[in-house]
């Protein structure tokens, strides 16, 4: 059985370079089934209620001095913390974003490197697993029928890696 696609919401301050790099990282991750979301607003939107109630799985906040002081994106990284979505950072310049000081993140190499094609394998890779932790997780919170509930219970116990349950081991407990 093949897992869902996951769907992974671009948080960056509007620029030709910020979007030069989501379209560069949209295309490089749609072969890893990740579907980078840049700017997925539709004509008519209230835009502070769209930024709340965008549907996506993990978040990739571009780290740069404009997007840590821009509002709109403190927005998007208020709404994945409230989810409890990963959130994963893509610095191009300055500090990571509140929240963000004790995580790894990709300083982002220039695009066709030896080092963009290491690093964005394992983004993708990182995105998957802690996508497939969340989602398990919400399985065991859920009311899911039993074989559901075990199954999710077994991937966490037997196929996560452990410094990532680790992480959430409260969520697991409750």
């Amino acid at each position: 059985m093949t897992s869902p696609g996951i769907t992974c919401l671009f948080t960056h301050k509007c620029s030709d370079r910020a979007h030069t790099i989501g379209s560069i990282l949209k295309n490089a991750l749609a072969d890893a089934g990740i579907d980078v979301l840049i700017d997925p607003f539709r004509l008519g939107d209230d835009i502070e209620t769209r930024m709340d109630s965008f549907e996506f799985d993990a978040l990739l906040f571009l780290s740069e001095p404009e997007s840590i002081a821009s509002g709109p994106c403190q927005r998007e990284l208020r709404t994945a913390k409230r989810r409890s979505v990963p959130v994963f950072v893509v610095a191009v310049g300055g500090s990571r974003p509140e929240g963000a000081e004790r995580r790894l993140y990709w300083r982002f190499p220039p695009a066709g490197s030896p080092e963009f094609s290491n690093g964005i394998g394992e983004l993708g890779e990182a995105i998957r697993r802690r996508v497939r932790l969340t989602r398990d997780l919400r399985v065991l919170h859920g009311d899911r029928p039993f074989d559901e509930t075990q199954a999710a219970a077994q991937r966490i116990a037997l196929e996560t890696d452990c410094s990532l349950v680790a992480e959430v081991v409260s969520e697991v407990v409750r």
